[in-house]
């Protein structure tokens, strides 16, 4: 019975890892166009991973979605609910690299007139702290955004290598 145990939570673990690759590729592509961030937005509103990080993508994804409606009032309400989101799951995992990682590159990204851009130095500082102790997987991820954010200076980034 334990080794039938043990087989469930190891094959639960492997699809766990490869679920949250694909929501990760996902995220990176859903900036690209209007098109990919409805694929990524529907890919996480459907995942049946249920875990910490899915709520952070699935804030990221209203943010993410708030760029194409054509709606003042809707944008506004997306984008809020989106922010609200991810804000609170981090509130709930402080030391958590990969939310870090998905609000600092939403409040890289948005309209200064959104004013939701307090917290970028908070993560900046976390990611370059903690970067070290992460799986493989998600360094990899995190190293992607870090080389293309013109938030981290050369020698930050050299560090995150």
């Amino acid at each position: 019975m334990k080794k039938l145990i043990y087989i469930f939570l190891f094959i639960s673990s492997i699809s766990f890892s490869q679920s949250l690759e694909t929501i990760r590729s996902a995220y990176i592509e859903a900036s690209q166009s209007k098109e990919k961030t409805e694929a990524f937005y529907r890919l996480v509103n459907t995942s049946k991973i249920g875990n910490k990080e899915l709520m952070a993508y699935k804030g990221a994804a209203l943010t993410m979605k708030s760029k194409y409606t054509k709606l003042v009032k809707e944008k506004v309400r997306l984008f809020k609910e989106g922010a609200r989101l991810l804000d609170g799951v981090i509130s709930e995992n402080p030391n958590n690299l990969e939310m870090r990682v998905i609000r600092l590159s939403i409040q890289e990204n948005v309209p200064k007139f959104l004013k939701y851009q307090s917290n970028i130095q908070e993560d900046k500082q976390i990611i370059l702290d903690n970067f070290a102790k992460q799986s493989p997987a998600l360094k990899k991820f995190i190293r992607g955004y870090v080389q293309t954010s013109s938030g981290f200076s050369e020698e930050e980034k050299r560090v995150l290598r």
